[in-house]
């Protein structure tokens, strides 16, 4: 296991193939905050299978290939809080945030634009997460996306989702009972 942690004040530019800037697996009340993150060949920051209670807060993640925070894996990523991000320009075909099979997240006060993708996506079995409070705009694909069979009752309140290129603002393709008072 990967307790604890604090990793903060970091600048990360450019990875070789199949890096991230930060990966986090297994882990709970890590701390990733104040970092910059550029130019990652794959992902800017992961927190990954059976990690829980994890905070990535206050980072500013430019121009990854893939996604710019990836909250994936079962049979646990829950509880996460990603806040105060300032993510731009991630993905060939990616999002700014992905949230992969993981329960009761909270994704808010987040800057998502320029992604490939969604700017804000929940993917397989996500439930009861909450997207509150982020300005969202200017992605390839939607601003906030829930699908492929995504789990219910997911909040998603208080955002702004706006700029030319995006399909839809907010897209539920799959899941019951979710909570969308934008």
């Amino acid at each position: 296991d990967v307790d604890g942690n604090r990793i903060t004040g970091n600048g990360f530019n450019g990875g070789g193939f199949g890096e991230n800037a930060v990966f986090i697996q297994d882990g709970d009340g890590n701390v990733v905050s104040n970092n910059g993150v550029t130019n990652q060949t794959f992902n800017g920051i992961v927190v990954n299978l059976a990690a829980a209670t994890n905070r990535i807060v206050a980072n500013s993640i430019r121009s990854n290939n893939f996604n710019g925070v990836l909250v994936n894996g079962s049979p646990s990523v829950d509880a996460n809080v990603i806040a105060g991000n300032d993510i731009h320009g991630c993905g060939y075909q990616d999002n700014g945030i992905e949230i992969d099979d993981g329960d009761q997240n909270v994704v808010s006060n987040n800057t998502v634009s320029g992604s490939s993708g969604e700017g804000i996506r929940t993917i397989n079995t996500a439930s009861s997460n909450r997207i509150v409070d982020n300005v969202v705009y200017s992605n390839r694909r939607n601003g906030i996306r829930i699908t492929n069979a995504a789990g219910d009752m997911n909040r998603i309140g208080g955002n702004s989702v706006y700029g030319p290129g995006q399909s839809n603002g907010i897209a539920v393709d799959d899941g019951d009972r979710n909570i969308i008072t934008n």
